[in-house]
């Protein structure tokens, strides 16, 4: 199984600026955000090319100016648990 520092760095060459502040804030989570018109395209990776194939889970924030959906993802091969953010508009909260 791939660590966290291991995984972090694949994030980074895999990735590069499609993702924004991926770092390792405790032990098995690596956190970063992903603009919206990027999430499927992004999405397509970490599954494809990653191996994060599981959604733990999918919940959303309302930070009253707009709206944080929250993506926790699993993977067999990787020990991280990745957690990303999309960051939505309160007037257009949709993704396209």
């Amino acid at each position: 199984m791939s660590g966290d520092a291991e995984v972090l760095q694949m994030l980074k060459e895999h990735l590069g600026d499609r993702v924004e502040d991926p770092e390792i804030k405790s032990p098995r989570r690596i956190w970063f955000k992903v603009e919206a018109d990027k999430l499927l395209e992004v999405s397509r990776v970490l599954k494809d090319e990653l191996d994060y194939k599981g959604v733990s889970s999918i919940s959303g924030v309302d930070r009253r100016t707009g709206f944080d959906v929250v993506y926790m993802l699993l993977s067999i091969n990787h020990d991280p648990v990745l957690v990303f953010t999309v960051s939505l508009p309160k007037k257009d909260p949709s993704i396209k």
